[in-house]
């Protein structure tokens, strides 16, 4: 571990930070399942926790308490295994059927606040006595708080602030530098392929979608944790009701959207309708999906349409309809829905932007005009390059 203070920094950088994320965001592209990426996180933090530990001893130092210390180490320890023993139920709860699960998940559910507090207390407490660590092994004595503030900010700015920390690191080891081209052209050969390989895997990314077939059994076999919610007998799942369950669904979707994984996303919005029909919100969230990331135009105006039907005030549903027709190439279509999306909401300038583009299409180019100029009059940053290609 002594080895590590003699990274540079951006080697510190890549190795503590890039790499590891790199690393997690292909298992979880190239697997069905965020098991991978979940076990590879674990590992992750134990070895950076590690790497903290390490520093208490390198750099100890008389000018802070053995008290102090004691209980830095402590908390790396209790934070760890906290961590590791929370992350295990969770995943052996959605992975397997193992007894007695049900209610250390239940229990777990209840104390949630509690164990969110202490982790994030300890996140705070971790890089605020590391920063007291070095800055009073540099210092030779017990440091103020305007001495070591900056440091523990850039402690806080971990992925950033490790360019910082690691030249401390290095002045106070009296390493010096033996610089290693092959260290290098390994780490920067690792971190490039690990971003053509994120790169191919996102661009590669398959959506069998048939019209009138959402619910394909092909989908559900894809997630092993989707199946787990599906299946899972305990009282807590089981005995809601079958809207606060399309609720929860429905928010595990935004997280699969967010981490880029649209079909799963997809998935769980299916389920969520199959469990609330009557929500608007799931159907819309859906079409969105489908025809942003999939192209999926007509599948999404059939989710719109109802959509609509349920909400027949919601612009959103009128303006992303009228686009995909637009897009389709159904101008008339287009144009009947973006009138009335402006009749429910009139300052919004992607409306007057859409309604332009329409127009230039149906060759009413002083309509298009009057609309682009509209929204750029609402800081549509489009609609004023529109004006400048279409209206002088």
């Amino acid at each position: 571990m002594s080895k590590f203070y003699r990274l540079k920094n951006w080697e510190a950088f890549l190795i503590i930070i890039l790499l590891p994320a790199l690393i997690r965001l292909n298992l979880a592209l190239l697997t069905s399942t965020l098991l991978p990426s979940i076990v590879f996180t674990m590992i992750w933090l134990v070895i950076v926790s590690f790497w903290f530990y390490q520093l208490t001893n390198h750099f100890s130092t008389g000018h802070l308490s053995k008290f102090e210390l004691g209980v830095f180490k402590i908390n790396l320890v209790i934070f760890n295994i906290l961590f590791i023993a929370v992350y295990s139920v969770v995943v052996l709860w959605l992975y397997t059927d193992i007894s007695g699960l049900d209610v250390i998940f239940e229990y777990l559910s209840q104390v949630d606040v509690f164990l969110k507090a202490y982790m994030l207390l300890t996140l705070l407490a971790i890089p605020f006595t590391a920063s007291r660590i070095l800055i009073a092994n540099k210092l030779q004595k017990r440091p103020e708080l305007k001495e070591y503030y900056k440091r523990t900010i850039s402690f806080l700015l971990f992925p950033i602030g490790i360019f910082w920390i690691q030249n401390e690191i290095i002045k106070l080891s009296k390493q010096e530098f033996n610089p290693s081209k092959i260290r290098g052209s390994v780490l920067i050969g690792s971190t490039l392929l690990m971003c053509v390989v994120a790169a191919t895997s996102l661009s590669n990314s398959e959506f069998h979608f048939d019209k009138g077939d959402q619910n394909s059994q092909e989908w559900m076999d894809a997630n092993p944790a989707f199946l787990k919610i599906q299946q899972q007998n305990d009282s807590l799942f089981q005995n809601m009701e079958d809207s606060t369950k399309a609720y929860y669904i429905s928010l595990e979707s935004i997280n699969q959207y967010n981490a880029g994984n649209y079909r799963n996303a997809v998935n769980y919005l299916t389920t969520a309708i199959e469990l609330d029909s009557l929500n608007a919100l799931y159907y819309f969230s859906r079409g969105v999906i489908l025809s942003e990331q999939f192209d999926k135009h007509d599948s999404a105006i059939t989710d719109m349409s109802i959509a609509i039907d349920l909400k027949p005030t919601d612009w959103k549903a009128y303006f992303k309809r009228s686009y995909c027709n637009f897009l389709l190439g159904k101008h008339d279509l287009a144009f009947a829905d973006i009138e009335t999306a402006l009749n429910f909401n009139e300052e919004q300038s992607n409306s007057f932007l859409l309604r332009g583009m329409i127009k230039e299409q149906l060759m009413d180019t002083t309509g298009a005009c009057k609309d682009f100029m509209k929204a750029d009059s609402l800081g549509n940053a489009d609609a004023f390059v529109k004006v400048l290609n279409t209206c002088y």
